[in-house]
């Protein structure tokens, strides 16, 4: 009998040193995250103009002058803006009273363009932190001070790089390769800040992990190894392969309208850019046609308005979550309520809402925050890679493995209603030049062309006067052009 009583206590025994064993297991590892995390920063990120941009702090100069910087994926520089730039907004850096600044000693007035925004300025050195106790710094870091800009948000004072960072090689989006050359000897790269920390040993890994939420949400951005408790599932972590290049560069060969096979569309593999740093989706000039054309098949309330631009109403329920097939064959995905927007500039009690997704000027695509709010999004430079994974409050579901892609190609369905419309707006065209001709309009000199927000003005040094319009002869051209557009209606 004792032996048995013996064994009992000695099985009992053994349970509970297996689960004091197993407590101090969990509890080194815990110490050994909280090091961990403690060792690489996370950045709390601020939610601005309706989910269209992320920005967060950034502590400049020997005095920690507090910036607020776009952490933008799709460039390379920190861009500040200077105290002393004609057309910033806010409490801007003071390079003067900050003695650890140092102008390039060739300096010289410069420019940069971004896809909304142009800059003027000069380059040179300072110390950059990530908080204000200047543990994550990095010294002397090229930066480019902005004296006159235009594009940057009134309430953001600049923009941090977090660009991959390799070679901008022209021939991934068309090129051949004497282009790409002649491109890339013109291109100014800057040390990127990602390498001055990790070189600084101010993170442990070269990685930076993206949390995009909602407006009413927290967002964030981790430096150093992906943090777990970031994620819904650890397990459902899916990493795309990268090309390497200056851009987070993927690629995207397929399209999907909502979840049924039978809306799923394949085209020739285009590169996609990921983009913190913008609020859009570009569809890439080939397939945007065809993509649109799909998308608002049997939508009611939808307008075309500018070249590409969609204005519905703001229900977001009529609209199909958006899947699109990487190059590693997985459905990666934008939510309507993400794609469905309206303007900050809109009241509220007005039911106009437009698309953030629009027509490229080029065969490229770009993946901007409205395709990434939801994920969890790890950069891993080191390995050239893109992780995902629904972040802890996102609607989105883990990304989908496909088994092929899809047999159907992504075309436009031939439009006799286009085909009219078009035929219409020729002839308007054709009426309203024979009009100026005939009363001997003086030629215009001013020429504008918009391609995604980028602007491209060319006049001559002498400002054109342009002849005032005969009001009812306008009133006129409109009831007429609105009596055909009427017929083209009734056709549909």
């Amino acid at each position: 009998m004792g032996s048995i009583f013996d064994d009992k206590k000695a099985k009992r025994l053994h349970t509970e040193v297996q689960k004091l064993m197993s407590k101090e297991k969990a509890n080194l590892k815990n110490q050994h995250e909280q090091k961990r995390l403690k060792e690489n920063p996370q950045v709390n990120l601020n939610n601005k103009y309706s989910n269209m941009v992320y920005s967060g702090p950034a502590y400049v100069g020997s005095n920690q002058q507090k910036q607020e910087l776009i952490y933008d994926t799709g460039s390379d520089w920190i861009v500040v803006e200077s105290a002393a730039c004609r057309s910033c907004f806010g409490d801007n850096f003071n390079s003067t009273t900050s003695t650890s600044w140092e102008a390039h000693e060739e300096t010289r007035e410069t420019e940069l363009m971004y896809g909304s925004a142009y800059i003027e300025g000069i380059t040179g050195t300072d110390d950059v932190c990530l908080d204000s106790e200047q543990v994550y710094c990095v010294n002397k870091q090229e930066m480019f001070l902005i004296d006159w800009q235009m594009g940057i948000p009134p309430d953001v004072d600049g923009i941090l790089g977090l660009s991959m960072g390799g070679a901008f090689n022209l021939t991934h989006f068309g090129a051949d390769h004497d282009e790409s050359e002649e491109f890339v000897e013109d291109f100014e790269y800057a040390p990127l800040f990602v390498d001055g920390l990790h070189n600084a040993e101010k993170i442990t890994q070269k990685t930076f992990s993206f949390y995009l939420a909602d407006e009413s949400e927290d967002s964030y951005v981790d430096f150093g190894p992906p943090r777990t408790t970031g994620m819904s599932n650890q397990d459902d972590l899916v990493y795309l392969s990268l090309d390497e290049h200056f851009f987070w560069l993927g690629q995207w060969q397929g399209v999907r309208f909502g979840s049924e096979d039978a809306n799923a569309y394949s085209f020739d593999a285009k590169p996609v850019i990921y983009d913190t740093g913008s609020s859009i989706i570009l569809v890439g000039a080939d397939e945007a046609d065809g993509f649109f054309a799909h998308l608002i098949e049997g939508q009611e309330h939808v307008a075309e308005i500018w070249d590409g631009i969609i204005i519905t109403t703001c229900d977001s329920t009529v609209w199909p979550e958006i899947f699109f097939l990487t190059g590693d064959n997985y459905w990666v995905s934008v939510l309507p309520e993400d794609y469905v927007v309206k303007s900050p500039e809109t009241p509220d009690e007005d039911n106009i809402c437009y698309l953030n997704i629009i027509p490229s000027w080029d065969n490229f695509w770009l993946a901007g925050n409205n395709l990434l709010r939801g994920y969890y999004s790890v950069h891993d430079m080191e390995n050239t890679r893109l992780g995902l994974v629904p972040h802890t409050t996102s609607g989105k579901a883990p990304l989908e493995a496909a088994n092929s892609v899809p047999v159907q190609q992504l075309k436009a369905p031939f439009d006799t209603r286009g085909m009219i419309r078009n035929v219409v707006v020729f002839l308007a065209s054709w009426a309203a030049w024979a009009y100026w001709i005939e009363n001997k309009v003086e030629e215009v000199t001013y020429l504008g062309t918009v391609q995604s927000n980028k602007h491209v003005l060319s006049s001559n040094k002498s400002k054109p006067s342009v002849k005032k319009e005969d009001p009812e002869h306008l009133e006129k051209v409109l009831k007429e052009l609105q009596a055909k557009l009427a017929v083209n209606n009734s056709m549909d």
